[in-house]
Parts: C-alpha cells; sequence; structure tokens
C-alpha cells in the first residue's frame, strides 16, 4: 500500500527545479484514513464530564449561574422567550404534497401532539423550556418517551447539561445503532441514547443486520434522543450559547454591580478626613467623634459622616465618592441586546419614536427570525420521525401582527410574480389551494410561464386613483377599494398620533405616508401648518377622513342651458341690489 502511494504522490506532485522552492510535502502517516471533522483528543470518548473534552473554559453550571443573577441579562432572556411563546403557530400540508388528498385527521393528531408535547406541560410552557436551554447553554435535549408496546408517546425536555457526546473515528456524532449520547448523573455514565432513526422501533428489533454481540442488549432496551445545539462550528460537537458569547461583558457587569452592592453594605472607607486641632488627644477625639456622628448616623452608618482625626487643624480630606456611569451601564446593555437581537430602548436613554420603531423592527429580524426557521426545521423533523407525518409541517403564523404594510408589500411580490398566493396563504396561517394550482407565479393575473411561452399577455388590475391595492387578511375575494380605505384610515391615525406627539417641536422630520394618496397627504400637510393645538390636529384628520374617497366637485355633464341663466341671473340680481343700497347711502 505505502509502494502504491508513494507512486501516485510522485505522480501527482511533481518535484521542484528552481532555486528556493515550496518543497516536497511530507508522506501522510494514513493516506487511505477519511478525514476527520475536527483535530479531537485522543480518547475523548473516555472523559466523562461533559463539555470537559473540548477544553471550553465556562462550565454549564457558571452560565446557568451568571443568567440568573444578572438582573439585565435575564429580563432580556425573559423578554426574548415572551416574544416567541407569544407567537402563533399552525400544522399544515407541505406544498409537494397539497394534490387534493384529505388530510385533516392528520392535521388534527399532529395539533392534538403539539399543544402538550410532553402530556404535562402546554406548547409555551415546554417551549419556554426549551429556550432557556438554548440561549443559556445551547445544548437542547428531547427524548423520544415510548409506551410498554414501543409506541411514541411523547417528547420530554432532558437537562442537556448532562448529556455527554460521543464521537466516532471521523470525530463526528455516530449513527444508529452505534451510541451517540450518554446522561452523565453523580459523575458516572448512567445511561446511553442513540439518534433517532424514521421509521424504526427500537424495542423491536426488526433489522438483524444492524445487530451485533455487543450492541444487542444496548440496541433494544435503550430509545432516541434529540441533541441539537443552535449554535455550532466545524472545531467541536457542542453548542456556543448565547450567554457564553458575552460571559467577558456579564462579568464586568456583575462586578460592577457587586462592588455598588459593597460601597452601601460593607466599605469601611470613610468619605472624608478631618483634621482636629493638635491639642486634641485621642480620647477628646473620639469622645467627639461620638457626639458628632448623632447627627450624621443614617442608613449608611458612619461612612455617611465625616471622621476627625488628630494631626492639627485643616481642609478636610475628602476620600471617596460614589458616581454612577449611566453611559458604561448602557455600553454593556447594548452589548447584551445586540447579541440576543433585542431592541436596546428600555435599556438607554430615550430616543425618539421613529429611532425606537427602526430599531424595535430591526432586533425582530436580526432575534426572532433566526430562531424561528431553526425550531420549525427541528419541529418538522419531529412531526415526520415521532408522528409518522412526513406530509405536515410546523409553521409560524403572522396572527395579530400581519398588518397592511405587510400585506402590500406581499401584494407588490405576487403582482410582480416575486412570490405565490400559496406562500402569502401561508403566512397568513391559511391552507393553500388545492391541486397547487396557487404555487405558480403570475403577473396580473397570468400564469409567468404562460407569459414567457406567448399564450397570455400580462395585465395589471385597475385600482383607484391614487390609492394602493391593499390584500385583506380575511378573504382574497374581498373588495380592493374598501381594503383600501381601511389601509388609509389605520394610516391617518398613526399619523394623527405623529403630529400631536410633534407640537411644539422644531424637528423638521416628517410623516412619511405611504397608503394616503398623495393629494390628501398635500391637503393635510397644508392644514397642519396652521394646527397648534391637539384639538385642531384632531380636526384636521377628522375631516381627512370625513372626505376620504369623495371625487371633487365638478358641474354636471347635462346642465341645461337654463339651468345657468337663472344662476346667472339671480348671482347678478345680488350685485344689483348691493349697489343700489349703496347709492342710497350717498
Amino acid at each position: 500500500m505505502a509502494n502504491i502511494f508513494t507512486k501516485s504522490l510522485e505522480a501527482i506532485w511533481k518535484p521542484s527545479t528552481v532555486s528556493f522552492g515550496p518543497g516536497e510535502p511530507m508522506r501522510p502517516a494514513a493516506p487511505t484514513e477519511p478525514p476527520r471533522r475536527e483535530d479531537y483528543n485522543v480518547s475523548r470518548n473516555t472523559n466523562w464530564a461533559p463539555r470537559s473534552e473540548e477544553s471550553r473554559n465556562v462550565t454549564y453550571n457558571q452560565m446557568r449561574t451568571l443568567s440568573r443573577i444578572d438582573g439585565v441579562l435575564r429580563t432580556i432572556i425573559e423578554k426574548r422567550k415572551d416574544e416567541i411563546k407569544g407567537l402563533e403557530w399552525d400544522i399544515t400540508v407541505k406544498p409537494e404534497f397539497n394534490n387534493g388528498s384529505d388530510f385533516t385527521s392528520d392535521i388534527a393528531a399532529a395539533h392534538k401532539f403539539w399543544d402538550k408535547p410532553d402530556l404535562e406541560y402546554t406548547f409555551d410552557q415546554w417551549l419556554g423550556m426549551l429556550l432557556e436551554d438554548i440561549f443559556v447553554i445551547d445544548a437542547p435535549t428531547l427524548f423520544k418517551e415510548r409506551d410498554r408496546l414501543g409506541r411514541f408517546r411523547s417528547l420530554q425536555i432532558i437537562d442537556g447539561a448532562t448529556i455527554k457526546v460521543l464521537v466516532n473515528d471521523a470525530g463526528r456524532v455516530p449513527s444508529p445503532p452505534q451510541l451517540a449520547y450518554e446522561q452523565i448523573i453523580k459523575g458516572m455514565p448512567r445511561t446511553g441514547y442513540i439518534r433517532p432513526i424514521t421509521g424504526v422501533n427500537p424495542y423491536i428489533v426488526s433489522r438483524p443486520e444492524l445487530i451485533t454481540e455487543n450492541t444487542t442488549e444496548v440496541y433494544t432496551n435503550f430509545n432516541e434522543m434529540y441533541y441539537r445545539p443552535y449554535n455550532l462550528a466545524s472545531d467541536g460537537v457542542y453548542g456556543f450559547s448565547h450567554v457564553e458569547s458575552i460571559i467577558m461583558a456579564i462579568n464586568i457587569m456583575l462586578r460592577r454591580t457587586h462592588s455598588f452592592l459593597e460601597f452601601f453594605r460593607s466599605g469601611n472607607i470613610p468619605q472624608a478626613l478631618i483634621p482636629a486641632p493638635e491639642s486634641w488627644t485621642p480620647d477628646n477625639i473620639e469622645s467627639f467623634q461620638e457626639k458628632f456622628d448623632l447627627y450624621l448616623k443614617g442608613n449608611l452608618d458612619a461612612r455617611s459622616g465625616a471622621i476627625f482625626i488628630p494631626g492639627g487643624a485643616g481642609n478636610p480630606s475628602q476620600l471617596q465618592q460614589l458616581t454612577f456611569d449611566a453611559l458604561f451601564d448602557e455600553w454593556l446593555a447594548r452589548i447584551y441586546c445586540a447579541r440576543f437581537g433585542v431592541s436596546p430602548t428600555p435599556y438607554v436613554r430615550s430616543n425618539n419614536r421613529a429611532t425606537a420603531v427602526t430599531m424595535e423592527e430591526a432586533s425582530s429580524d436580526e432575534g426572532l427570525v433566526p430562531m424561528m426557521q431553526f425550531l420549525k426545521h427541528w419541529f418538522d423533523d419531529i412531526t415526520a420521525d415521532c408522528l409518522g407525518m412526513p406530509h405536515l409541517q410546523f409553521i409560524w403564523t403572522p396572527g395579530q401582527n400581519y398588518g397592511p404594510q405587510e400585506a402590500n408589500i406581499d401584494n407588490m411580490m405576487v403582482a410582480m410574480g416575486a412570490r405565490t398566493l400559496d406562500e402569502v396563504r401561508e403566512k397568513q396561517g391559511k391552507q393553500p389551494y388545492a391541486h397547487g394550482i396557487g404555487s405558480k407565479p403570475m403577473i396580473g393575473g397570468q400564469l409567468l410561464e404562460d407569459i414567457i411561452s406567448g399564450k397570455a399577455q400580462a395585465q395589471m388590475p385597475a385600482t383607484p386613483a391614487g390609492i394602493e391595492n391593499y390584500p385583506g387578511d380575511d378573504d382574497i375575494d374581498e373588495n380592493p377599494y374598501e381594503l383600501s380605505i381601511r389601509s388609509i384610515k389605520s394610516e391617518l391615525d398613526d399619523w394623527q398620533k405623529f403630529a400631536i406627539n410633534r407640537l411644539g417641536k422644531k424637528s423638521p422630520r416628517m410623516f412619511e405616508a405611504k397608503a394616503v394618496p398623495p393629494g390628501l397627504s398635500s391637503s393635510i400637510l397644508l392644514k397642519l401648518d396652521t394646527a397648534a393645538t391637539p384639538e385642531a390636529v384632531k380636526a384636521v384628520f377628522e375631516d381627512a377622513r370625513n372626505n376620504l374617497g369623495r371625487k371633487p366637485r365638478t358641474p354636471p355633464v347635462d346642465q341645461t342651458a337654463k339651468q345657468l341663466e337663472a344662476e346667472y341671473q339671480a348671482e347678478l340680481r345680488k350685485i344689483l341690489e348691493a349697489t343700489k343700497n349703496k347709492l342710497q347711502e350717498i
């Protein structure tokens, strides 16, 4: 084998003939061995402590302790958990399986399972425990519990800090039937688990070719476990949690908080020293100090007052002063928020409304969306593996968060052929159209493929002048004009609040109107120039709502000449009467 490899290396590597060349590479020690995922430690599987084989500087217990005693960090973690738990979800059919079949019973069964995945806690409670392990230690672990007949029963959350991940010769987590995980209890391996196998019951040995003399008992008695870290790297099999990634900032915050606590609790340095006359003895100073402290002692004990010392009269010496640097605390809070994708608005000095809204939207995209995708794919695997329903999928539905702005974006994307009707309905939490009729992109109501082939010509639907077409939340066939009016009224409400808040401020920043027609928007701006009170501002927008959708007054087309003559004579009569009155006065 060595001779064959040597000849093959000589064939693909030509020795250098130039001066100061790169040199010939060393011969590999194991040329036929597959590549390893990482340069793992020798005999790493024999090390019983989880994560210790990867030389991590922070333990699971340390991360959990820090996350619970740091008030700002705990607030951010709970905020992110509440945001995700507050999202609405649903079970739908995957587009590739949407062939008109009736999956109503399967969807109902999947809903029943996800309502209480562990048969004890609700989905929100269960999800909160899972998110806690993701954010703090990044070791989310789920155990596939089965009944005595080997049928899947529930998903139990296991403390991921007790799970040790094994690796094979290539440095990867072993596939079944080899053990992939061990649970370490009291410092010793107690139980072992395999990775989930779709359609295989570990209690019933139906594949004897997978069973060897050493694995029969293990494989027939142990179950499967999901161990899925959120943030992985190629140099290890354990996750890198949110808390671990900002561990230095957390330590700084805790030590800073502790220093303030000790200042009030057990500090022994007085705030000032006041020299006493040289003729005073220590007894005189002590006697005077006792009487003087009666006036100064409070909750902070003697440190709140001043201390007299011998040495002659002189100026008082200030020893320490308690200071709070808000900017430093804000800097630490911003680090926390940046890692968790949370808006720092509640933890820093107040921003203007537009900046706060922008930061809130950015935090939603940066923090929520990746975690939602991670959980969605994991729950899809569980639905397929545990429930045997690969045709169903878990989706997050927008619920009340699906407003006119999102609807307008979806409408434009559908009109341009960049998004299908089924994709929009999925965002709204609705089932896709049967037989896949809504899965193909369209432009102006015509299939994109027909437009490209020349079978059809795109025609954009007509909409009222100056009004954008917003699709509805309840029915896709609802009158687009009425939906547009409703969207404009919603934006007028936001504009009214904005205008009232800007009263008396010199900032030139203006409200950015998107749904309000340009003509109506210009009219509102002109009237707002003279509106100096909240009541006046409300009157401007109330008038705009009342006139919304009305057309400008124009003379009727069928107006007769007699009617015009009558109106002219009436106006002329008024002028003659006014002139006659003036002549009589003269």
